[in-house]
């Protein structure tokens, strides 16, 4: 179906304990990658060298996401997200041997889940603990984030199940969360910040992915396969389920989801150590990676 056959380039070596999350910045020359240990590793995606070794004093690093500034002039930002509820920005200089840091915000009491970022870089959303900030972003200002919007208010109990994973939609205009064990996704609009959608599946949420050209959203949940829905436009049908990946698992873990940047292929992670690259509008196994 002229899909890429996808083949191992690097093994990459340096965290001393499980790594949660990898990011590629936007011209493909770096990998991010954060984990238990609370470093975040740099690496140049085509050597396959250990460029920069963060140490974060984040905790165990949740997500990292890459940030550019409104001139979008090459220059490279870092936002990384950790257990302890901080969010940390920094900036990588142009060789990635060195960095610095340029702000750190203590969002939640617990970890932070998830980061979204909208495609013109100005908005950025955090979740966890059933609340979602979202911070504006002009990281060539002396205060490169401010706060904009938390739900619920500071200061009230949050009593939604737990959040799993966000996503900026509608050109970047409205932010879809995924709860975990509510299996709810409720969709907001960012300005004025007020709900437009809400969706309850059968099974609960594990990881998602979301491909904002072909509107599509990727569920893992929790037990035996990865759905594939199409975000409507639609008042009446908000997500038109499409297909259903058959998965199999040995232990009830949250596997990793992702689209390739086409949107046409959904590549899956499983706990034995493969991973699984199907072809999105057929629904076939297409590959699958062993390491």
């Amino acid at each position: 179906l002229g899909m890429m056959e996808y083949r191992v380039l690097h093994v990459l070596d340096g965290h001393r304990a499980p790594i949660n999350c990898a990011a590629f910045s936007e011209d493909g020359l770096c990998l991010g990658t954060g984990g238990d240990d609370g470093y975040i590793l740099l690496w140049s995606s085509s050597r396959g060298t250990l460029d920069q070794c963060i140490k974060t004093m984040q905790g165990p690093i949740t997500t990292l996401r890459w940030l550019h500034n409104s001139e979008n002039d090459g220059h490279l930002f870092l936002a990384s997200a950790g257990a302890d509820g901080t969010l940390h920005v920094r900036s990588i200089f142009s060789n990635l041997q060195a960095s610095k840091i340029l702000c750190v915000h203590t969002l939640l009491d617990g970890p932070i889940e998830d980061l979204a970022v909208n495609d013109d870089h100005t908005l950025i959303a955090a979740m966890g603990l059933g609340w979602v900030i979202i911070l504006s972003i002009s990281l060539c200002t002396a205060v490169p984030l401010r706060y904009l919007i938390a739900d619920p208010v500071p200061n009230q109990p949050s009593h939604r199940a737990l959040t799993r994973s966000c996503h900026f939609f509608n050109s970047g205009k409205s932010l879809m969360v995924c709860f975990l064990d509510s299996k709810d996704v409720i969709a907001w609009n960012v300005s004025p910040w007020t709900q437009i959608w809400h969706y309850k599946l059968v099974m609960r949420i594990g990881s998602t992915a979301y491909h904002d050209t072909t509107q599509s959203l990727l569920i893992w949940n929790l037990h035996d396969r990865v759905d594939i829905y199409h975000v409507c436009d639609s008042s009446t049908e908000r997500l038109l389920h499409v297909w259903k990946l058959c998965i199999k698992t040995c232990d009830l873990c949250i596997c990793s989801v992702q689209f390739d940047v086409t949107g046409s292929a959904a590549i899956v992670g499983r706990d034995n150590g493969k991973v699984s690259i199907w072809n999105i509008e057929s629904a076939k196994l297409m590959q699958v990676l062993s390491h």
